[in-house]
């Protein structure tokens, strides 16, 4: 043991690499490795490719591939060294046992002695040299994809190796290249199903915002129409309240001319003065129209004037009304009778007498 397995790997662990890591890295099979590390090189192929995977070896772990390469000069001498110091002894015994049979024989033992060990010498030589040469078939077919190819020209020792890695079978290229195409095919696809699935998502939206904006137009055309219904029921409303209160209106006219309560009573006639009376528990509304000039004054029972602007001459067609609902007497002054129209409650007051001037005279009985 030179030393050189023990070197390589203590490097080797100091790295941090297992067998199956370095037979990765270099592609040398893993046993040729582990031959190396145990200094056992009889199953490799030849002296050739033991130095290339000794120097490939140091170089993967960072030992100074001279120095390896050194080791196992001395490790090969070693053995050669111990191979013909064993063969040697063998050999010459058997060639003196055999020349023991006569004196001649004995003589030409030296001669005999010399040319078997020559013999053995040149047989050595021719052992080690057809291990050396041996074709690149005999090296084991590894089970890695790539196999580590040594150019075959001849080397010196001490020269640098160059080691080229090819691909071990062109089927292995072609299944790579199958591989890469597979790869490259479901790249697409996935990249055309993410694109497809990006327009699936772009189409919702879409059509989400489409509904969103449908269901804005529809809720405003609705907030329109309620708008436009409560305008119309305001608008009925207004109609319906304008109706009543035109009804209403009416029936205050109709009430005005129609009489109400009890027709007037005529009580007395005293000069220019007649009473009347009546009973009327609602109203007591007295209207005056004039057709000709005529002076009028209307006062209650506290003697107190209660016709609009006061007692004044009315003109023809010139007409009054007078609301006392509150009042329990009403005393109207007339000036003109002929020219005077007086009606209580809508119902016309018949005078008495034929008097220009006269004082009408009018009792609420409640």
């Amino acid at each position: 043991m030179t030393g050189l397995g023990e070197l390589l790997r203590n490097a080797r662990k100091a790295k941090g690499y297992s067998l199956d890591d370095l037979q990765e890295k270099t592609k040398i099979q893993k046993r040729y490795l582990a031959g190396i590390e145990e200094e056992d090189f009889s199953n490799m192929p030849g002296a050739f490719y033991i130095r290339a995977f000794i120097k490939q070896y140091a170089e993967a772990v960072g030992v100074d591939p001279d120095e390896a390469l050194t080791l196992y000069k001395e490790a090969s001498h070693d053995e050669k060294t111990t191979e013909q110091e064993q063969q040697a002894p063998a050999q010459m015994q058997s060639s003196t046992s055999n020349f023991e049979m006569s004196s001649d024989m004995k003589a030409m033992m030296p001669k005999f002695a010399f040319a078997a060990i020559f013999l053995i010498i040149l047989g050595v030589i021719w052992f080690v040299y057809s291990r050396s040469t041996a074709p690149a078939d005999e090296v084991a077919k590894t089970d890695d994809p790539v196999t580590t190819v040594v150019d075959e020209t001849e080397i010196a020792e001490g020269d640098d190796i160059v080691v080229e890695e090819r691909p071990a079978e062109e089927g292995q290229v072609v299944d790579d290249q199958a591989k890469k195409a597979e790869a490259e095919k479901e790249k697409q696809e996935a990249a055309k199903k993410a694109e497809a699935e990006k327009e699936k998502q772009e189409a919702a939206k879409k059509a989400e915002a489409e509904k969103e904006k449908q269901e804005a137009t529809k809720k405003a055309e609705a907030e329109k129409e309620k708008q436009e219904a409560t305008k119309k029921a305001e608008a009925e409303k207004k109609k319906q309240e304008d109706a009543k209160k035109a009804e209403a209106e009416k029936k205050k006219e109709e009430a005005k001319k129609e009489p109400k309560g009890e027709p007037l009573k005529h009580v007395a006639v005293t000069g220019e003065t007649t009473t009347y009376r009546m009973t009327a528990p609602d109203q007591f509304i007295v209207t005056i129209e004039t057709s000709e000039d005529s002076w009028i004054g209307v006062t209650d029972e506290n003697y107190s004037e209660i016709r609009p602007g006061g007692a004044a001459v009315m003109t023809p067609g010139e007409s009054v009304e007078i609301d006392a609902s509150n009042k329990s007497l009403v005393r109207i002054r007339v000036g003109n009778i002929p020219g005077t129209k007086i009606t209580v409650n809508g119902q016309p007051v018949e005078y008495a007498n034929d008097r220009i001037t006269q004082n009408i005279l009018i009792e609420r009985e409640k």
